[in-house]
C-alpha cells in the first residue's frame, strides 16, 4: 500500500474515497496557508480550542503551533500531495507571527483575544506569499525528494450539477471565482518555473462540474464524481512509474537494495540513486555527452571510452528519467544508445582498447582489445530499455548481435569458459586464467533474461538458463563464512587468499535478490538470506534458535498453567535487539482454535474452555528468518487451585529461609520442598535507604557484597502461579 501525505483541501482528500484503496493517508493537514506555516509558532493546547469536531481543533493546532514539518518528518510518507485551494483565507498578524483566516479559527474566537492584522488575499500579498514558498520547499526538500512531491492543480468552478442531474451557474459569485482562479494560476506559475522536478496534476484543462450532491453541500470546489476518479487514475501512473521497486536494508557493511520486483523495460534495478556519474579529474565528457574515463596507474592510457563505464551512465540515465521526467535524461540516454548500435563491432563485441591488468596477479592481463561479459551485458540492458522506449527495432536487433560472444570461449575472443570442466561461465575480464567474478557474472544473466523476455528466442533463453545452473551450482563457492568473495581464485589458484570487499559483498546480495525475483529458486534464497546475515555482522544465518523463545502466561515466565473460562494473556519474548514478527498458533487435540498472523504485537488475548492446550510461538527476524517453538498448557478454575499462600507455606518460608554475613556478603537461603512453582526477589536497604533490587527469578537464594557496616534490613518477595503475593523481612548489622 502507497503511503501518501496531503497538505491541502477536502479537493485533494476527498479524491481518496473514489478507488482510492491502494493508498494509506498518513497525515492530512488542512486549513492552513504557506505564509502561516512558515512562520514563527504561537502555543496553543489542542483541547482549549473551543470546536465540537475532533478534526477542527486539530487543524487549528497545527496551524498555531506550525507542527506541518514535524509531523511529516515522524510519519514520512512515499508521496505529499499538494492543493492551494485553502490559500483562499486572508491571513492574520499576530505580532511577528502569522494565521489562516480559517471559518474553524473565526468559529473558535480565539483571533478575538490578541490584537491582529488582517492581510486580504490580493495581488498584494503575492510577495509575500513568493517568499514563504521558498522556505516551505526549501524546508520540504530536505525531507522528501522533489519527484515524491505532487502538486495538485485545480480552479474554482462556474457550474455545478443539481440533484435531478441539471447543469447551473454558481449565482453572483462568477467574477469571484475569476479572481480566485487568477491568484491560483499565479501560485501554479510560480512554483513549476521555479521547481520543474516536481509532479503536477493538473485539474484545470479538462471541463468538470461541482455537485449539489456533494457530501460536504454545494461549493465552487465541490466536485462531481468524475474529477476524483480522473485525479486517482493520474495519481495511480505517476505513483506505479516512480515507486521504488527495492526495499532499503541498513547493515554493518552499509545500506543494501532488496529489489522487490523485476522489470527489464523501464528503470534499472537501483540506479535511479545508486549510480551518478558527473565529470570529475578521471571522467569527463565528449561533444555528444559521451563518457571517457583516465585509466592505468598514473592515467598512462589517458582517456579512454570503456563500454562498461558508458552502459552505466546509459542505465543512470534512463532509470533518473522515468524516476524524474527529465527530458535531458532521456536525451542523454539515447546518445548513448545510438553510439553502441555506431560503435559494435561486425561480430556484436564493443571492444576496451587498453591492456588491463587484473588486481590478482597470477591471473595475468587482459590485451587490447578485449570483450567483456559485463560491458556486453550492460550494453544489451540499454538497448533492450531503448527498444521500450522509442519501438525502434535497431536497437534489438543490436542487442541480438551482441551475444555472439557468449557463445565463444575466451581463447577464441569471447566471453564464455568452462568452470570446473563443467558448469558455463561468463567471465568478466578475460584474463590468461580465469577469475571468475561474481558481479560481473550476474549482471550479464540479467541482461540475457531481459532480451530473452523481450525477443522470446530459445537461444538466449538456453544460454541464460546454462548461466543460471552455474550460478545455483557455484554460489556457495564465494561464501567465505562470514562475507562473501570476490571472483574464485582462492580455489582456482593454489595458496591465492580470498579477493573480497564489503561494498561488493552488498553487490551481490543486491544482485542475488533480484535473480531470485525471476528464479524464486530455494538455494538462491537461502544464500541470499545468509549473505545479507553476514552484512548485518552475523557469521550464520542460524541467527534465531528457538531455544531462546520464552513465553509468558499471564505475565509469568515459563508458565504452563492457564486459568478456564477467563481471559489469559499470552506473550512471546525473543532477546534480540533488532525488530522481530510474532504469530501463534493455539491448538486443542490437532484442532487449530486460534491463528494470530506475523506483525510486530507479541502477545495475544485467549480464554480456554478445555483442560489442555498447545501454543506455538512463531519468531521471524527481518531476514524472514523464521523459528518455532511448542508449549503444552494445562488450564484449571482459579478457584479449584489450592492456593499457594496459604499459613502454611508462609509458617515455612519464615523458619526455613536464613540470613547471615560470610566474610563480606550478605547470604540469604531459602530451604523449602516444592518451591519450583514460586518466585524470589530481593531488596535490600542500609539505614532505611534502598541500595540494591533483585527482581523475581525462580533462585530461592542470593548473595549480595556489603561495603559499609551499619543495619541492614532484606525484604524478601515470594510470588506463586496465581501471582499472589507474600513479604517478609530480615534484619542484620554488619
Amino acid at each position: 500500500m502507497k503511503k501518501i501525505s496531503i497538505l491541502g483541501s477536502c479537493v485533494t482528500r476527498d479524491a481518496f474515497d473514489f478507488n482510492g484503496s491502494l493508498y494509506q493517508i498518513d497525515n492530512y493537514i488542512a486549513r492552513t496557508s504557506l505564509i502561516s506555516l512558515t512562520s514563527k509558532p504561537i502555543q496553543i493546547l489542542e483541547e482549549n480550542i473551543p470546536l465540537p469536531s475532533k478534526f477542527q481543533r486539530r487543524c487549528l493546532y497545527q496551524d498555531f503551533n506550525k507542527t506541518f514539518f514535524q509531523e511529516i518528518h515522524a510519519k514520512k510518507s512515499d508521496w505529499i500531495v499538494i492543493d492551494f485551494i485553502d490559500e483562499r483565507f486572508n491571513i492574520l498578524q499576530f505580532e511577528d507571527s502569522y494565521i489562516t483566516k480559517s471559518n474553524e479559527l473565526v468559529d473558535s474566537g480565539l483571533h478575538a483575544e490578541k490584537k491582529y492584522t488582517e492581510i486580504t488575499r490580493t495581488e498584494a500579498l503575492l510577495p509575500m506569499w513568493k517568499k514563504s514558498a521558498q522556505i516551505f520547499f526549501h524546508k520540504l526538500f530536505k525531507i522528501y525528494m522533489p519527484h515524491q512531491v505532487i502538486l495538485h492543480k485545480t480552479h474554482w468552478r462556474h457550474q455545478y450539477y443539481s440533484s435531478n442531474g441539471d447543469i447551473h451557474c454558481f449565482e453572483n459569485i462568477q467574477d469571484g471565482i475569476d479572481k480566485k482562479n487568477s491568484m491560483l494560476n499565479n501560485y501554479y506559475d510560480y512554483i513549476e518555473e521555479l521547481y520543474p522536478d516536481i509532479n503536477i496534476i493538473d485539474m484545470t484543462k479538462e471541463t468538470y462540474f461541482c455537485s449539489e450532491e456533494h457530501k460536504w453541500g454545494l461549493s465552487p470546489y465541490h466536485f462531481e464524481k468524475k474529477y476524483y476518479l480522473n485525479f486517482i487514475r493520474i495519481l495511480d501512473q505517476i505513483t506505479r512509474q516512480w515507486t521504488p521497486n527495492y526495499k532499503r536494508h541498513k547493515t554493518n557493511f552499509g545500506d543494501v537494495n532488496i529489489m522487490l520486483e523485476y522489470d527489464s523495460s523501464l528503470t534499472y534495478l537501483d540506479f535511479t540513486t545508486s549510480s551518478n556519474i558527473v565529470e570529475s579529474k578521471t571522467l569527463k565528457f565528449d561533444r555528444e555527452g559521451i563518457p571517457l574515463i583516465k585509466l592505468g596507474s598514473n592515467g598512462q592510457y589517458g582517456f579512454q571510452y570503456y563500454p562498461i563505464t558508458i552502459a552505466i551512465y546509459g542505465l543512470e540515465c534512463i532509470s533518473k528519467y522515468y524516476k524524474t521526467g527529465i527530458d535531458s535524461y532521456r536525451k542523454s540516454f539515447i546518445k548513448i544508445c545510438e553510439y553502441f548500435v555506431e560503435k559494435q563491432e561486425s561480430n556484436g563485441i564493443w571492444y576496451s582498447e587498453f591492456d588491463y591488468h587484473y588486481g590478482v596477479r597470477e591471473c595475468g592481463s587482459c590485451k587490447a582489445p578485449w570483450a567483456s561479459a559485463l560491458a556486453q551485458g550492460f550494453a544489451i540492458s540499454c538497448l533492450v530499455r531503448a527498444y521500450y522506449l522509442t519501438k525502434n527495432t535497431n536497437y534489438i536487433s543490436s542487442a541480438k548481435k551482441a551475444i555472439s560472444c557468449f557463445f565463444i570461449d575466451i581463447e577464441k575472443g569471447g566471453v564464455r569458459r568452462i568452470l570446473f570442466n563443467e558448469y558455463i561461465f561468463f567471465e568478466e575480464y578475460p584474463t590468461e586464467k580465469p577469475s571468475h567474478i561474481l558481479n560481473g557474472f550476474m549482471f550479464s544473466l540479467l541482461s540475457l533474461y531481459e532480451l530473452y523476455i523481450t525477443t522470446k528466442e530459445k537461444e538466449i533463453c538456453e544460454l541464460y538458463k546454462q548461466g543460471i545452473h552455474t550460478l545455483i551450482q557455484t554460489v556457495s563457492m564465494y561464501d567465505l563464512g562470514n562475507v562473501s568473495s570476490y571472483d574464485l581464485t582462492h580455489i582456482t589458484i593454489p595458496g591465492n587468499p580470498s579477493k573480497y570487499h564489503y561494498q561488493y559483498h552488498l553487490t551481490h546480495v543486491h544482485l542475488l535478490s533480484a535473480i531470485n525475483l525471476i528464479e524464486q529458486n530455494s538455494i538462491l534464497e537461502k544464500v541470499l538470506h545468509r549473505w545479507l546475515t553476514y552484512a548485518q555482522g552475523n557469521k550464520s544465518c542460524f541467527r534465531l534458535e528457538e531455544n531462546n523463545i520464552k513465553i509468558i502466561i499471564n505475565e509469568v515466565e515459563e508458565n504452563k498453567l492457564m486459568f478456564k473460562n477467563q481471559e489469559n494473556s499470552v506473550r512471546i519474548e525473543y532477546d534480540l535487539n533488532e525488530e522481530l514478527d510474532y504469530a501463534f498458533y493455539i491448538n486443542n487435540d490437532d484442532k487449530r482454535i486460534l491463528t494470530k498472523k506475523y506483525d510486530k504485537n507479541n502477545s495475544i488475548k485467549f480464554t480456554p474452555i478445555e483442560n489442555n492446550y498447545t501454543i506455538i510461538a512463531f519468531v521471524k527476524d527481518k531476514f524472514d528468518n523464521k523459528i518455532a517453538k511448542s508449549f503444552e498448557i494445562s488450564c484449571f478454575e482459579k478457584q479449584s487451585l489450592n492456593l499457594l499462600m496459604n499459613n502454611t507455606l508462609q509458617e515455612e518460608l519464615l523458619n526455613h529461609t536464613t540470613v547471615c554475613v560470610k566474610e563480606n556478603k550478605m547470604c540469604v537461603e531459602i530451604k523449602i520442598k516444592n518451591c519450583k512453582d514460586l518466585r524470589f526477589a530481593y531488596y535490600v536497604q542500609f539505614e532505611k535507604q534502598n541500595i540494591h533490587k533483585e527482581p523475581y527469578s525462580h533462585k530461592p537464594s542470593f548473595e549480595l557484597t556489603l561495603s559499609e557496616q551499619g543495619k541492614y534490613e532484606v525484604f524478601i518477595f515470594c510470588k506463586d502461579l496465581l501471582l499472589e503475593k507474600f513479604v517478609f523481612s530480615n534484619k542484620f548489622t554488619y
